[in-house]
């Protein structure tokens, strides 16, 4: 009992953390701040998601055609960015593998600055 109560005041600090839940109105999104989007590639979580995204890519870059190991050549890229939008983030079907160079430090960055970053 006495872990609980020490809890209390750690579980009511967080009550700002709530403004950036989604929103229950279907169709409607927040955006977290990017900062703590970034967290979100460090989470076992993104790691399993990444890794099942080379699985059904058969570690071949989408763009070229390249087929790599994932150790430091792929990258598991959003079709669509994110910019904070946390279905748009963990969505396996906004997901692709691209080779890092050129493919996603060149070639997807130029698209998306074209295309304003949609």
């Amino acid at each position: 009992m006495a872990k609980l109560k020490a809890l209390r005041p750690q579980v009511s600090s967080l009550g700002s953390s709530i403004n950036y839940l989604p929103s229950q109105t279907p169709g409607i999104e927040r955006e977290r701040p990017s900062q703590s989007t970034k967290g979100w590639y460090n989470l076992a979580r993104w790691k399993k998601l990444r890794w099942a995204t080379f699985v059904r890519d058969k570690f071949t870059c989408q763009m070229c055609g390249k087929m790599s190991a994932p150790e430091g050549t792929l990258v598991c890229d959003h079709v669509e960015p994110h910019r904070g939008n946390e279905r748009l983030f963990w969505n396996p079907n906004n997901l692709q593998t691209l080779c890092k160079s050129p493919c996603h430090d060149k070639h997807k960055q130029r698209m998306e600055r074209n295309q304003g970053g949609v």
